[in-house]
């Protein structure tokens, strides 16, 4: 029987050049992998610790601040704020800066269901890095980089959207009605 590479249509020169966008796409995928692995038995799920991973490292935020820096849309981060706060592990306090919004802060119980998730994660965090060989500061700086083009990519992709908004469609030919 032949191995998946005998068989493969495409090669790994064709591979490579897809795109940088697929590159992510893989990479996500193993990463995702690597940290559920490391996290199989964490009180939280690996998209759950990011969340209160950025709620304690701010203190308190607002979904909307967390919308943004999570990149995610305010409708995910309400359902994770929703169980957070179902599960004890946050609260809702008034936001003395905005009374249409509120702050989100951890409890006692979410920071300790934070800190037992970390040490999982931190399993994984470390053997990436071990396994890296580069200097994490500059992978960041490369990451970071990707972030803001994709950001910036997707507010030209929002503005053509807005410009495209009340321009009429090219009419189509009449073939029904005699010439």
């Amino acid at each position: 029987m032949a191995s998946p590479r005998q068989t493969s249509l495409v090669t790994r020169e064709e591979r490579d050049d897809l795109s940088i966008l697929f590159d992510l796409f893989v990479l996500n995928q193993h990463v995702r992998a690597v940290v559920s692995k490391a996290m199989a038995d964490s009180v939280l799920r690996p998209d759950e610790y990011a969340v209160y991973s950025l709620v304690f490292t701010e203190g308190s935020v607002t979904p909307g601040a967390m919308a943004r820096m999570l990149g995610t849309p305010p409708t995910t981060v309400s359902d994770y704020v929703r169980a957070m706060i179902e599960r004890g592990h946050a609260v809702r306090a008034p936001n003395p800066r905005d009374s249409r919004s509120y702050l989100v802060a951890l409890t006692q119980s979410g920071l300790q269901a934070h800190r037992e998730a970390g040490r999982m994660f931190d399993n994984a965090n470390l053997r990436m890095l071990r396994l890296l060989q580069d200097r994490p500061e500059r992978v960041r700086r490369s990451l970071t980089r990707l972030r803001e083009a994709a950001e910036a990519a997707m507010a030209e992709l929002v503005a053509e959207d807005e410009d495209s908004v009340g321009t009429p469609l090219p009419l189509e030919a009449d073939t029904t009605s005699p010439q």
